[in-house]
């Protein structure tokens, strides 16, 4: 049983959800058969148990008579019927904004007129503790609801009413409309996809004028889509950054992290498109996702962001608040990524506090499954043997490194220019030591070749070379 559809969707659910759906199958409301209970009782426990499930121990547990094939898979597909039910109500229960417009409606429909004035009251006193945009479109439907309840009330119909629920159908709509645009932007980086997006022109047209000055919703999707379609016009990002940094913690983290890791694409290309000054950007961004519980809370952090964070602080020289990082967000990596992660990050801030015994001594205690993390590990340990003065070392891992990126498949051919031109210069480094004419001809090179991996590292002992020639 352990490919059938309801244990695998069991499995999802943690201690309380899965106890919590125990409690909903044991309401008559919901459920009248007891064995259907039984046996999602038994399904999550065996998974807590880490014990392969078996229909037939099941059945033997619950039932005197023979085993009914049939009737049994009717019994799983119900249970999946029912967990479908569960979860809904689940969201119900978690959304009030969601469960006011569902109460409203029915309350309408039944005409319950003796709980109108309390759920209406209720209902407009609402309060969102994080902003969820989604959320805009339950404001605007709980808005006509209340219209639809009291339409007999001619105060209801005065002009000011229905500027509010004008408004709140377009602020719902424009954040809908910039946000599917953005997308659709973004994804002509790497699709070739057409898309016709209708009244998008006019809508641009309309927020030229500012009209909204004080939804910043729609202020801070507004500028993430300008910071798209102009990405030379960095005063549309500092604007977007602005705005973040005021209100990106209003929103609910992972809508809250999505905008901030916007930001955070836009200075990456601008870092490599050779602006260094967006170092910085980066750093700060990620720190603010940080300290505000935005990325922890967004439940998206990973090694990958692990390591994302650890570069951009070095590269600002800020060791101390790396070191402490490293080993504070530990504990929020994956299990199975955990000990590599923190050993690979804690070598890399060992190379740049130029400790290089130690970043050998990490890297040897790393096994690396991950192709990306491999390939950066051979990277960092050949700049490490340049910075210990082990020729012999360095020139057998160049050697090595530049034959395991030809012989990997699964290495695409733009990683192997990257890796191949990080190899290439660092031997015309070494080969060119004694000539400076030679050394300010490879800067060169180097700074016109885009694709080369730790291309700052290479321009950097380039410039070494050069100044001690030039002083000597």
């Amino acid at each position: 049983m352990n490919d059938s559809k309801i244990y695998q969707s069991l499995a999802c659910l943690d201690v309380y959800q899965g106890n919590r759906f125990i409690k909903f199958l044991q309401s008559p409301y919901f459920n009248k058969k007891e064995l259907l209970t039984n046996l999602v009782s038994y399904l999550v426990e065996c998974h807590r148990m880490v014990q392969e499930p078996d229909k037939m121990v099941f059945w033997k547990l619950n039932q005197d008579s023979d085993f009914d094939d049939a009737y049994f898979r009717r019994l799983c597909n119900e249970a999946i019927e029912l967990l479908e039910d569960f979860l809904a109500i689940e969201q119900l229960r978690s959304n009030k904004y969601l469960r006011s417009h569902l109460l409203l409606e029915g309350i309408d429909a039944y005409q319950i007129t003796a709980l109108s004035k309390g759920t209406i009251r209720k209902a407009q006193q609402i309060k969102q503790d994080r902003i969820n945009t989604t959320n805009l479109l339950f404001d605007f439907l709980i808005e006509r609801d209340i219209r639809q309840i009291e339409q007999a009330d001619s105060k209801r119909y005065e002009k000011s009413s229905l500027d509010i629920l004008s408004n709140k159908l377009d602020s719902y709509y424009i954040i809908e409309k910039l946000r599917i645009y953005s997308l659709v932007y973004w994804q002509k980086s790497f699709l070739k996809e057409e898309y016709k997006i209708h009244l998008i022109d006019q809508i641009l047209e309309f927020l030229k004028g500012d009209p909204f000055p004080d939804n910043y919703i729609i202020n801070l999707y507004y500028h993430n889509l300008l910071m798209l379609v102009d990405p030379e016009n960095e005063e549309y990002f500092h604007e977007y950054k602005k705005l973040l940094l005021n209100y990106a913690v209003e929103f609910l983290p992972n809508e809250a992290f999505r905008l901030i890791y916007n930001a955070i694409n836009y200075s990456i290309r601008k870092l490599n498109q050779g602006q260094r000054i967006f170092r910085r950007e980066i750093w700060e961004l990620y720190k603010f996702a940080l300290e505000s519980n935005i990325l922890i809370d967004s439940k998206n952090f990973d090694h990958w962001d692990y390591r994302n964070i650890v570069t951009a602080a070095l590269q600002e020289s800020e060791y101390n608040w790396t070191r402490d990082f490293i080993e504070k967000y530990k504990e929020y990596l994956e299990p199975d990524q955990k000990e590599n992660a923190y050993h690979f990050n804690l070598a890399l801030l060992n190379f740049y506090e130029k400790k290089y015994d130690k970043v050998v001594d990490l890297l040897n205690t790393v096994e690396y499954s991950d192709l990306t993390y491999n390939l950066n590990a051979k990277v960092l340990l050949i700049a490490t043997y340049y910075e210990l003065d082990e020729i012999d070392a360095l020139e057998s891992s160049l050697s090595s490194f530049k034959t395991y990126i030809y012989r990997k498949d699964i290495v695409s051919e733009d990683r192997r220019k990257l890796y191949n031109n990080y190899v290439s210069f660092l031997q015309k480094i070494l080969q060119n030591q004694g000539s400076p004419a030679k050394l300010i001809k490879l800067r060169e090179d180097v700074e016109q070749v885009k694709n080369i991996a730790s291309k700052p590292w290479l321009l950097e002992k380039i410039n070494e070379l050069i100044g001690e020639k030039v002083q000597a």
